[in-house]
């Protein structure tokens, strides 16, 4: 029951009603930033004992933060602004939430559309502001009597109870005056509706019906598996791949690259040119790609030299996406689902696998990494290794998220590793905040590994860190500039490189010391395996800043090509 002597007027009591029918949606985890226009909305979240909020200055940082939440849980953040450019700040999360199918709730204050283009303070066209990016937007009027809270609730009910894809949505919040506790005409009558409002049954997403295309088992068959979201059950997956007997190829994205999966199935990533030489020289025939789009790029290059490959593709409600050519046959089913019934109706066991063995070439690349300066692959093989099971892993863009795709060893791992990135639209921004979202929402250690250039351009989100304490490790490979462009050919462009590669000669220890954050800077394997067991055990936030050479990097890169099967 509410007190609706605690709601002064009509701006109050709306907004109530709101956080009410949210809550009943189960979505009840806000991350709020500050403002006059939206004071309202920020008022019936911090009443409500339901809601959990986290506060920020900076909307571009809220947002990544509400993201990592969300890939976590699968359950959407709520972001809430003001009125003005502050919802503009949420356009790239909103974008790599679009591209990935993560939900994200956008809840923005707005002035009355009377006073847009007029002049009004803080008065911006917040309809459609971001464009073709969402999957559903709900304009709503200003608060008024003349409408039954019963009725504004149907409303929001019915928005949220949509069938469409999971995926960012937007409502937009007009106000009048008083945004205050002003006390307005509004009548205990119409406050007290909102102790007797209804709420209606939720859209039932569960029920999808598919059918298996026939395909002739003799056609050699490999498996390959890409990004999936963590907060799916993977069992069914691992259950599919384990009774196929067939070869394997899995993405980082997959979450099972690092998994009890025998390693000896696993072909290494298409990152390595002999897997490319090897697989183009002995072409599978069929290809039963489970879930999202690879990290490697060669993979899509591979399938496009080589049409005659047929390909199962088999994804969730349409949201993965195929690059490289229309897939043969197309099963858009949850991958449970599908491998679930895939395995009973022996759809997957007894077709034709071809064998590979990888095991010397793959045994010869770890000894040069081994035995290698300090680089990018000595991190990644390293970190791999001493993650503890059911750790969070959260990979940064561009060499982060490649090295540890490329990541190949002779022996299983057999951990429980999750993998988080942001491989929609493959952007740089956001991770601090990304992974201080992921890390309140687990109660597993959470390890960021990202470059000096992804973290230098999400500054603005290590304000938010102050003062928490979770098992969060934050590690910076600095390489003093954006080393990926070293690996393409663009590196023969002399003129244009250095306005590509910014790079810099900044120190981050200073900024740490103003900041208040635990921070140790390493430049070799063994002090990077002490600092990361010392803050492994610490249990809180602290930053790894890992320094390598750009030249004894690029060389070990070069060493580990020359290698052949």
């Amino acid at each position: 029951m509410h007190d609706v002597n605690l709601l002064p007027n009509i701006n109050r009591v709306w907004t109530t009603v709101l956080i009410e029918c949210l809550n009943n949606h189960k979505i009840n985890t806000f991350f709020t930033s500050p403002g006059l226009r939206n004071a309202p909305i920020l008022s019936a979240i911090s009443a409500s004992s339901n809601c959990v909020f986290s506060s920020g200055i900076d909307e571009r940082s809220m947002s990544y933060r509400a993201l990592g939440y969300a890939k976590a849980t699968g359950l959407p953040g709520v972001l809430v602004c003001t009125s003005g450019t502050a919802m503009a700040n949420y356009l790239p999360a909103v974008i790599e939430a679009y591209q990935t199918n993560i939900p994200l709730i956008v809840l923005s204050a707005d002035r009355p559309k009377e006073l847009v283009d007029l002049g009004d303070n803080q008065s911006i066209r917040q309809r459609n502001i971001f464009g073709d990016y969402l999957r559903g937007q709900l304009l709503l009027d200003p608060p008024s009597s003349d409408i039954e809270p019963q009725d504004f609730y149907d409303n929001l009910s019915r928005f949220l109870n949509e069938e469409k894809k999971p995926g960012p949505i937007h409502i937009n919040l007009p106000f009048h005056e008083p945004l205050d506790l002003t006390i307005d005409s509004t009548t205990l009558e119409y406050k007290n509706k909102i102790n007797s409002l209804r709420d209606k049954s939720t859209f039932d997403r569960t029920r999808i019906e598919f059918d298996l295309p026939t395909i002739d088992k003799k056609k050699r068959t490999l498996i390959v598996v890409g990004a999936i979201p963590e907060y799916e059950d993977k069992i069914e997956i691992k259950r599919l791949i384990q009774e196929s007997k067939l070869p394997c190829l899995l993405d980082i994205g997959s979450g099972l690259k690092f998994s009890e999966i025998n390693s000896e199935r696993i072909l290494p990533s298409f990152e390595h040119p002999e897997i490319r030489e090897l697989l183009e020289t002995n072409k599978p025939e069929l290809i039963i790609h489970l879930g999202g789009r690879l990290v490697s790029k060669h993979y899509y290059s591979f399938l496009k030299n080589v049409p005659e490959i047929e390909v199962l593709l088999v994804g969730n409600e349409g949201q993965y996406t195929h690059p490289a050519q229309s897939p043969t046959w197309k099963v858009n089913a949850p991958l449970a689902s599908f491998c679930k019934k895939a395995i009973e109706k022996n759809f997957i066991q007894e077709r034709t696998p071809y064998t590979f063995d990888c095991k010397q070439v793959v045994g010869m690349k770890e000894d040069i990494i081994d035995n290698s300066p300090f680089s990018f692959p000595s991190i990644s093989k390293r970190i791999v290794e001493l993650l503890p099971d059911g750790a969070n892993l959260y990979l940064g863009n561009s060499t982060s998220i490649r090295s540890f795709d490329a990541f190949a060893s002779t022996r299983t791992q057999g951990k429980n590793i999750k993998v988080f990135s942001h491989r929609g639209a493959s952007g740089i921004e956001g991770f601090n905040a990304s992974a201080l979202g992921l890390a309140e929402s687990s109660d597993s250690p959470t390890i960021l590994v990202h470059g000096d250039i992804g973290f230098l351009h999400d500054l603005g989100s290590l304000l938010m860190y102050k003062d928490l304490k979770l098992p969060l490790i934050n590690i910076i490979v600095n390489n003093k500039g954006g080393g990926i462009f070293r690996h393409l050919p663009i590196v023969e462009d002399t003129e244009t490189l250095p306005l590509i590669t910014t790079e810099h000669d900044l120190e981050f220890e200073r900024l740490f010391s103003w900041l208040g954050l635990e921070y140790v800077a390493v430049d070799n394997i063994s002090r990077l395996e002490s600092a990361f067991g010392k803050a492994l055990k610490k249990q809180s936030i602290c930053f790894i800043e890992a320094r390598i050479d750009q030249e004894e990097n690029m060389a070990v890169y070069d060493r580990l090509k020359t290698l052949k099967l």
